[in-house]
């Protein structure tokens, strides 16, 4: 899935085993579980770590609800975000945020427009 809300956009793989993961420009990817609510949402819990400008590390938790769209190839989410200090000390749960997404489709190749060699594999303005 893309999630196209908030941005920068995130990539998330919701892994058959409960387990999920994602990556996003600018941070480190977050490691997390998730499991089902009902047909169409689960809860997940997502961690992710970062140091600040003492160089400690930060813990950054997120809990969501997702709800999938009745076509599956969408969702939306409301969530929570807290910020755990290299202490262990936390100023609570922030949020309620929204997130939305969609999901990533198989796409036939195109008819290349030339060498990645030459470019680098950079798309054209």
């Amino acid at each position: 899935m893309r999630v196209t809300r908030p941005t920068p956009p995130v990539l998330v793989v919701y892994h058959a085993d409960g387990s999920y993961t994602d990556s996003a420009v600018g941070r480190t990817g977050g490691v997390g579980v998730w499991e089902p609510i009902d047909d169409r949402s689960a809860a997940t819990n997502v961690v992710f770590h970062a140091e600040d400008e003492s160089g400690k590390i930060n813990t950054t938790r997120i809990r969501t609800v997702t709800t999938v769209a009745d076509s599956g190839n969408a969702y939306t989410s409301d969530y929570t975000r807290e910020v755990i200090g290299p202490d262990g000390s936390s100023g609570g749960e922030m949020g309620p945020g929204a997130a939305s997404g969609e999901r990533i489709m198989v796409e036939e190749r195109g008819e290349p427009v030339g060498s990645m060699t030459e470019t680098e594999a950079t798309p054209a303005a």
